[in-house]
C-alpha cells in the first residue's frame, strides 16, 4: 500500500514537473517574441523577392484634357471680354506696390516724420450671403448705421508708423468708396516697418472701437482722413483691387491650364 503511494507521487511529480517546464518553455518563447517584435515583420510579404514590387496606375487623359479644355475656354471668354479699365488717379501723394501672382496690394504715403501704409487683398466682394439668423440679428444691432453703408465694401488695413517708434497705430477699417469706417484700432509693436505679431494673441491692443467715447471715435477717423485715408482713397482701392482681381484669375486660368497639359 505504502509502495503504491510512493509510486502515485513519483507519477503525480512527475507529470506536475513536465508541466511547469513546459509552462516556462511557453512563457521563455513569448518573452523572446515580445522582446524582439521586429521578428514578427521580418518577413516580406513577397515570394521570393528581396524587394517589394509598387504597382504602377495609370491615370485617364480624357480627365485631363476634359479640365484642360473647359480652362482654356474659361481663358478665352475672360481674355475677350476683359478690358483694361480707366482707373482714377492715384490720390497725390501715394505710390503703390504689387507682385504679380500675389493678391496683396500695398499703398504707401509720407507726413511729416511718418509713414502710412495701406494694404488690401484684391478679391471679389460684395454680394455676400449670411445665415438667416446671423441676417436678422444684424438687422436688429445696426439698422440705422447699415442704412448708409453698403455690403460692396472691402477690408483694408492702416498702419501710421513714426521713424524714431517702435510702435504703431494699426487700424482695420472697411470701405465701400463712399466711406470709410474704422472697426478696430490697436497699438502694437514694430519691426523694420512691420508690424511684430510676437505674443499677438495676449498683448493687450485697445479696446472694442465701437466701445469708445463718440467723440474719441470721430477724432479717430479724422485722424485718418488728415493722412489721405479717406473716401476718394476708398474709391481708387475699390476699382483697382476688382481689376487686380481679375488680371490674376486670368494670370491663374493660364497657370492651372499649362500644368494640366505638361
Amino acid at each position: 500500500m505504502a509502495a503504491n503511494l510512493l509510486a502515485s507521487g513519483a507519477r503525480y511529480s512527475a507529470a506536475k514537473l513536465c508541466t511547469q517546464n513546459s509552462a516556462s518553455s511557453q512563457r521563455t518563447k513569448l518573452v523572446n517574441v515580445l522582446a524582439a517584435p521586429h521578428r514578427l515583420f521580418a518577413a516580406p510579404l513577397t515570394s521570393s523577392s528581396s524587394a517589394p514590387h509598387l504597382r504602377a496606375f495609370s491615370v485617364s487623359a480624357s480627365s485631363a484634357e476634359r479640365v484642360s479644355s473647359v480652362v482654356a475656354e474659361e481663358l478665352k471668354y475672360e481674355q475677350d471680354n476683359y478690358t483694361k479699365p480707366e482707373l482714377p488717379d492715384l490720390p497725390e501723394g501715394w505710390s503703390l506696390t504689387e507682385v504679380e501672382g500675389n493678391s496683396k496690394v500695398s499703398l504707401t504715403r509720407e507726413v511729416g516724420d511718418e509713414v502710412v501704409q495701406v494694404d488690401f487683398i484684391a478679391r471679389e466682394y460684395g454680394n455676400m450671403t449670411f445665415d438667416e439668423d446671423d441676417e436678422a440679428e444684424d438687422e436688429d444691432e445696426g439698422d440705422e448705421e447699415d442704412d448708409d453703408y453698403s455690403d460692396n465694401s472691402m477690408t483694408i488695413e492702416v498702419a501710421v508708423m513714426k521713424e524714431k517708434a517702435d510702435k504703431a497705430l494699426i487700424f482695420e477699417a472697411e470701405t465701400d468708396g463712399e466711406f470709410v469706417r474704422i472697426l478696430d484700432v490697436s497699438l502694437e509693436s514694430v519691426k523694420d516697418g512691420e508690424a511684430d505679431d510676437e505674443d499677438e494673441e495676449t498683448i493687450y491692443g485697445g479696446p472694442v472701437f465701437t466701445e469708445l467715447d463718440d467723440k474719441l471715435q470721430q477724432a479717430f477717423v479724422d485722424y485718418l482722413e488728415e493722412r489721405g485715408v479717406n473716401a476718394e482713397l476708398g474709391r481708387y482701392i475699390l476699382d483697382y483691387a476688382e481689376d487686380k482681381e481679375q488680371r490674376e484669375y486670368m494670370k491663374w486660368l493660364e497657370g492651372v491650364k499649362n500644368f494640366v497639359e505638361a
